[in-house]
């Protein structure tokens, strides 16, 4: 037979095109949340499979002389493939129209998804008639085509179930449907001051880039802990994939449509709960309920266990004064002589020893009581609450503190008084997130120092130096090495002379 000249239908008879549709259905509707594979595989297998399957069956319901309708049909199917896969607006008004026709669509927005048109060649390929018509073969193509079309878009997280586990969760208590945004958080908090902050500790430099949208229909919950929500998304086969909480509280940015962006803050010690329709006790207590307020969407939690906040307005850039001390990893060990010693950029001193080794230790160069010759021991020093290094010589002796904890009860090494912290200002906020509060310093009786200016004498012989003295309430990993966690630290060095 010759094939045909004008058979619209042709890609819905070729055995790629029903490959293309099995796997779709497969996919969609047994692999997908099964937990067999991971999820962002089954995401890019529907992608694929969708833009072979949905272009053809467009194509299909034009004849085939009209060529450039049928390239504007496949046009038009990548360009609203490319759209909801970019734009959230976009997406979110087609979900809206579907929802219109009463169906239930599900769709997230994931750039790497567009890669799938890199199959639309071969979709193209498959409209080129082979071949005499098998019209029942085309009508029943056509009807499963559409029927997986119409149910591939769900990869979204599903309305949580009633045998669910989470810490703490939101339930849409308004009459509409709200799509939510999360951004989670790596940072670590002084978990006391971000539950009562209100407004002052907490910026977007603290969460996560990456957006998780999820549609909320009337009355469905869904989990804001990232073990929840991990949970919730295997389910759906969603390949994002919340950050672990860090720290001793979490914390969650939600954002929404009429809703203002609002931190939700809890502590590590709440316990999960189940979620769903018949929540009761603990459950319900970790809830948190969407309200209209005057016209304004208002995130509410029952219990004072959650905190919801706004994001800071004001960043506050008081000066931060003093410098941290720090040193090469790599302490020398034993007895060296040193040969000399260079100021290089940073504060900072190379010591060089014997066979041209170098050392560099970061402290004012008046703290070094040494001289070229002199021989020293050097040794690493650590404790359960800070880290430190030595040298000792035949007449001086220097050791340098970093990242000391200073509590109440708390004499830090190498001091024979408590060290006390006074306010130099209000706080400063560091470009990486972090918020801290730079203190002046009082060493027992002695009066105050501002740290990073002079010294303070606790004799003839021995002298105190500090490099930094803050209170830090929130940091994360990019504001390493000198904000590790939250609490109150000082670097120091003691210098002693005349042995």
């Amino acid at each position: 037979m010759h094939p045909r000249t004008d058979d619209p239908a042709a890609a819905l008879r070729r055995p790629l095109w029903w490959a293309a549709l099995a796997t779709l259905l497969v996919n969609d509707h047994l692999l997908k949340g099964a937990g067999l594979l991971p999820g962002w595989i089954t995401g890019k297998l529907s992608d694929v499979a969708g833009m072979i399957v949905a272009p053809a069956l467009a194509a299909s319901l034009i004849p085939l002389r009209h060529k450039g309708m049928r390239a504007l049909s496949f046009l038009s199917v990548a360009a609203l493939f490319a759209a909801v896969k970019v734009s959230p607006e976009a997406r979110d008004a087609l979900v809206a129209a579907a929802a219109s026709l009463g169906m239930r669509w599900r769709i997230v927005v994931d750039p790497t998804d567009t890669f799938a048109l890199a199959a639309l060649p071969l979709a193209w390929s498959l409209t080129t008639p082979r071949g005499e018509r098998r019209l029942a073969l085309q009508r029943s193509a056509m009807a499963l085509g559409f029927a997986a079309c119409m149910a591939t878009s769900r990869p979204a997280p599903e309305p949580v179930t009633e045998t669910s586990q989470a810490v703490v969760w939101v339930a849409n208590t308004l009459p509409r449907r709200v799509n939510l945004a999360l951004r989670f958080s790596t940072a670590r908090f002084d978990c006391a001051a971000a539950r009562i902050s209100r407004g002052t500790l907490f910026t977007r430099a603290l969460f996560e880039d990456e957006l998780l949208r999820v549609a909320l229909d009337v009355g469905e919950t869904f989990p804001l802990d990232p073990d929840g929500v991990r949970q919730a998304l295997a389910r759906s086969g969603q390949p994002v994939s919340p950050p672990a909480m860090q720290g001793d509280c979490g914390a969650v940015l939600v954002t929404a449509e009429g809703l203002d962006e609002t931190v939700v803050v809890w502590p590590r010690t709440l316990l999960p709960a189940t979620l769903g329709g018949r929540d009761t006790g603990v459950a319900a207590a970790q809830r948190l309920t969407l309200t209209d307020e005057a016209g304004a969407v208002r995130l509410r939690a029952s219990t004072d266990d959650v905190s919801t906040q706004p994001l800071a307005i004001n960043t506050p850039r008081c000066e931060r004064r003093g410098v941290g001390y720090a040193w090469s990893e790599l302490t020398p060990a034993g007895t060296v002589t040193l040969r000399a010693v260079e100021e290089i950029p940073g504060g900072c001193l190379a010591l060089v020893f014997d066979d041209d080794v170098r050392w560099t230790l970061c402290v004012p160069r008046d703290a070094l009581p040494f001289d070229p010759g002199d021989r020293l021991t050097a040794r690493a020093t650590r404790t359960d609450q800070a880290r430190g290094v030595r040298l000792e010589g035949d007449r001086a002796r220097l050791a340098v503190w970093r990242d000391v904890p200073i509590a109440p009860e708390l004499i830090p090494p190498d001091l024979s008084a408590r060290v006390t912290f006074g306010s130099l200002c209000t706080a400063h906020r560091d470009d990486c997130g972090a918020y801290v509060i730079p203190h002046s310093v009082r060493l027992g009786t002695a009066p105050d120092a501002v740290p990073g200016e002079g010294s303070i004498s606790l004799g003839d012989n021995v002298s105190v130096r500090f490099g930094r003295a803050e209170r830090v309430f929130a940091t994360r990993d990019a504001c390493a090495p000198r904000l590790p966690a939250p609490g109150a630290f000082v670097d120091y060095a003691v210098t002693t002379r005349g042995l």
